[in-house]
């Protein structure tokens, strides 16, 4: 459809119309993670909007620019890009560029493990989303601080603002939005031992991907939440969903997971084993096992906030 677009734009010499064909598709593409001909149209696009004096096409594209590098983890050039579109959109007054250039910059410092300045960048940017009126550049703001605070180890303040992201995210009805703040709030509530609750908010984030068909998450959620049941010496509910995140990532092709879900179908056989074992041993001789001898069976569950990228809003 874009392509339809830019020819007839180009056709008639509308240069504006041009740019925004190219933009789209350029996002489009970036959404893809087909990064080669995402940075082709943006790039394109920015030339054009330079040239025709278009400083908010050139901040938009700019960032779209800065997030396609944070995707491919060329932090130095996202961040350029990312300032550029900053310092124009002050320029001109344009808030919802601002908040967006902000947001990217935060982005940024998380990936580089620079936590206050991320965490300032994701607080001045849910202030200007705040200001533009920006649900989702607010929600997004705040799951960005949750990761933070996550990284930080402040698992309270993680909960509190992923609850508010969600909160968000279900007063506008964005499904995946819910479902992706489902899933990092079940993860802090199992980072706190809580697990009946994270076993609850983990079913909840499930079956949301499972209604919209995000096959992506239907995965990484079926992981995590194996992994709760596996702790707990549940092996037949979570090879269950080890067996299910299994098929999915072969069908997406989604190499984490198939490694990741191979591995625990693992520990569920050695758990198994283990626990036929002792059930064989007399009272006495069991009851002389030194316990830590037992290997644990809580695994590493797979980080959202690097490996799934495509999963935020």
């Amino acid at each position: 459809m874009y392509e339809e677009a830019l020819a007839i734009a180009r056709s008639a010499g509308e240069k504006q119309a041009a740019a925004r064909a190219l933009h789209c598709s350029g996002s489009a593409y970036r959404t893809q993670s087909n990064y080669a001909k995402a940075g082709e149209c943006l790039s394109e696009a920015l030339g054009i909007y330079v040239s025709i004096g278009d400083k908010r096409g050139r901040a938009d594209a700019l960032h779209e620019l800065g997030l396609m590098y944070t995707a491919r983890s060329e932090y130095t050039e996202a961040e350029e890009h990312h300032s550029q579109a900053l310092a124009i959109s002050k320029s001109i007054d344009y808030d919802l560029g601002q908040a967006n250039s902000l947001y990217g910059l935060g982005r940024v410092n998380r990936a580089r493990a620079r936590y206050a300045e991320a965490k300032e960048c994701y607080n001045q940017a849910l202030a200007s989303f705040i200001s533009a009126k920006t649900d989702l550049g607010r929600a997004a703001s705040l799951l960005g601080l949750g990761e933070v605070q996550v990284a930080l180890a402040n698992y309270d303040e993680a909960e509190e603002v992923y609850a508010q992201a969600l909160t968000i995210y279900t007063s506008i009805g964005v499904a995946l939005g819910q479902a992706n703040a489902l899933l990092r709030l079940a993860a802090v509530r199992g980072s706190q031992s809580k697990y009946t609750e994270a076993e609850e908010t983990y079913r909840k984030a499930l079956d949301t991907y499972t209604r919209i068909g995000n096959a992506l998450g239907r995965a990484i959620a079926s992981l995590e939440l194996g992994g709760i049941l596996l702790s707990q010496g549940r092996h037949p509910e979570a090879k269950s969903l080890f067996d299910d995140a299994a098929k999915i990532s072969d069908q997406i092709n989604y190499n984490f997971g198939k490694q990741r879900s191979k591995h625990l179908l693992a520990q569920v056989l050695a758990g198994e084993k283990l626990s036929t074992a002792f059930s064989s041993l007399s009272p006495a001789s069991s009851s002389n096992q030194n316990t830590k001898d037992i290997p644990a069976a809580h695994p590493t569950l797979p980080s959202t906030t690097s490996s799934d990228k495509s999963l935020l809003p």
